[in-house]
């Protein structure tokens, strides 16, 4: 029994240090500190740490309550200046409280050097969550950065910046200046692949920005604040893979970045004033895209293209799946049958309804409107002169109310020529679950229409 005692006791001494580390990953910094006691061997396991995580929110006492800004320097300091000469793989900081006032126990000074410890301990990966202005200058140029985080940081870039390294670079709500740059900032990072701007706001950029060269994949959310000078980046990346975009105004991309995309969310979050027929262009250049995702607003600029017919791809294999997000405008139909006309491979579809302004009424659903329906089919005839739904499998339809009776008229003729459909999904809207009167009408209308897959599944929720 003794013999076995040990021999317990000693696996847990011995781990291996990558094991050990990757425990200690999931654990608070105070907890982490805590297991110096559980064992003789692990008694200096805080000079070599190699995954360093502060969080003032979430820095508490022994009975689990927050414990204040004191503690938390003190606490730091403690452990940084123990610390040995060894590599530190990541360090994230998180001080949600503003740096400003006179009385601020954690100022940019005390800020500064702790970063600075990170960055000579050859940090890999650096998150930084703090409202402040002053970074270490070498942070611009650090060889060993894999992956940059920052939030709420106001970045001053110098004359100098090289990332030799970074692979990933996520900003959010990050105000960047490039008074001093002398040259295009994404060459600066020869190697990054993945590239997230949150709500960022650029200022004194005079150059024209373009991506890096072998960026796969690019998230990037704008906000159009009066007063300040948006980014208006220039998207130029043959390697791009994947893409979301959220913005005011579509996208600048080039076709050779858009032929090389295979995943692309396109939201926009107004009306564009620019012309319309840009959506339009832009789809024309997704020709290897597998999965895509339209906003309502780029859907209503696509019905204001009189050229939509002819512009849109007759046939792009490539697209498997397809989100639409459609709203209560005139043509929505006639650019939901284009798009099933350009994409004839389809395996998913999911529609969500935006909101409607009029209210819904219990006979728009008993009653199909001949007018309607008519209007619905001569769409059909005109565009789609085959059956393109033959591989369409599974459909989801969101937040449907039949408002208006195009909503009607999709479901139907999905399930009248979608010849190998497994699955129907139909998630009602808000005011619909509320009244299970209304819903059963409109669960056993729709139960009514004739299905042409033998397979095919209607799920209610």
């Amino acid at each position: 029994m003794t013999s076995e005692r040990v021999q317990v006791t000693d696996r847990f001494s011995f781990l291996p240090e990558g094991i050990r580390d990757h425990i200690q990953s999931f654990l608070p910094m105070e907890d982490v500190v805590k297991t110096s006691i559980l064992s003789r061997q692990w008694r200096h396991i805080c000079y070599s740490l190699s995954d360093l995580k502060f969080s003032l929110e979430e820095f508490k006492n022994t009975e689990g309550k927050r414990r204040n800004a004191v503690d938390f320097k003190n606490f730091v300091d403690r452990l940084l200046i123990s610390h040995d000469t060894s590599d530190i793989r990541s360090f994230k900081l998180i001080i949600s409280e503003s740096l400003d006032g006179r009385d601020a126990v954690l100022d940019n000074i005390q800020i500064y050097a702790w970063v600075l410890f990170a960055l000579k301990h050859n940090v890999r990966e650096l998150k930084l969550f703090f409202d402040s202005e002053v970074l270490p200058l070498c942070i611009f140029t650090c060889h060993t950065l894999t992956v940059l985080h920052l939030q709420w940081v106001n970045l001053h870039f110098p004359s100098m910046v090289f990332f030799p390294s970074l692979k990933t670079l996520e900003l959010s709500h990050v105000y960047l200046y490039g008074e001093n740059l002398t040259k295009n900032l994404f060459l600066s990072f020869p190697v990054l692949e993945c590239l997230i701007l949150e709500c960022c706001e650029w200022f004194n950029f005079n150059t024209s920005t373009s991506s890096p060269p072998d960026l796969k994949v690019l998230k990037l959310r704008e906000i159009d604040l009066e007063g300040s000078n948006s980014s208006n980046i220039h998207i130029s990346s043959p390697n791009l893979e994947e893409m979301r975009y959220i913005a005011p105004n579509p996208p600048n991309v080039s076709s050779e970045t858009l032929s090389s995309l295979v995943r692309v969310d396109f939201m926009l979050i107004e009306k564009p004033s620019v012309p319309g027929n840009i959506v339009t262009k832009t789809l024309m250049g997704l020709c290897n895209v597998v999965k895509l995702s339209l906003c309502a607003n780029s859907f209503e600029v696509l019905g204001e293209d009189p050229n939509l017919a002819a512009c849109l791809p007759t046939s792009c294999r490539s697209l498997r799946h397809l989100c639409l997000r459609m709203g209560p405008f005139k043509d929505s139909v006639k650019v939901l049958i284009l798009l099933l006309r350009s994409y004839p491979r389809l395996e998913t579809l999911d529609i969500s309804f935006q909101e409607f302004q009029m209210d819904y009424k219990l006979e728009s659903i008993l009653v199909s409107s001949k007018q309607s329906g008519e209007l619905f089919n001569a769409y059909i005839l005109k565009h789609l002169t085959r059956n393109l739904l033959k591989h369409l499998k599974a459909v989801k339809i969101k937040r449907f109310r039949v408002a208006d009776e195009d909503e009607y008229h999709i479901v139907r003729y999905i399930l009248e020529n979608a010849d190998f459909l497994k699955k129907m999904s139909i998630l009602y809207h808000p005011s619909v679950e509320e009244d299970v009167k209304f819903r059963m009408l409109v669960t056993e209308s729709l139960l009514t229409f004739k299905k042409v897959s033998p397979d095919a599944v209607i799920v209610f929720s």
